[in-house]
């Protein structure tokens, strides 16, 4: 009884919102996608390099310190096959701020995100 009391007084009803806000400006959202695209390209170009520190400089200094132990334990063919398979990747998500690339590898997907910095690069906030 109690849950169907809930279920009647949770539904949403429909108020008539159509064309609500169809009177207001459109706003064009321009998006840095060639520094979004830039910045998965040093990614790239620095885990197939197969050198932690290089891996490290391209990531925000909060990532940085969350993965550092991480990154400089892996190996260095690891790292530059992480790059090959970076090859691969689609552009999923974007907003002024955040972008989000997916990539595959050995058939699972991975997604790495970036943050655009206050300098204008884009870094790796999460790998």
């Amino acid at each position: 009884m109690l849950f169907m009391l809930m279920d009647v007084t949770t539904q949403c009803e429909d108020y008539g919102l159509e064309g609500l806000g169809d009177d207001l400006p459109d706003y064009e959202l321009n998006l840095d996608t060639q520094g979004m695209k830039m910045g998965a390209a040093n990614a790239e170009a620095a885990l197939l390099s197969g050198d932690p520190e290089e891996v490290l400089q391209q990531m925000s200094t909060d990532s940085q310190a969350f993965y550092d132990d991480q990154i400089r334990q892996i190996s260095a063919t690891k790292l530059e096959a992480m790059g090959e398979a970076f090859k691969s990747r689609d552009l999923t998500v974007s907003s002024s701020t955040y972008a989000e690339f997916e990539f595959e590898d050995g058939g699972l997907v991975y997604s790495t995100a970036f943050g655009l910095q206050a300098d204008g690069t884009w870094k790796i906030i999460r790998l």
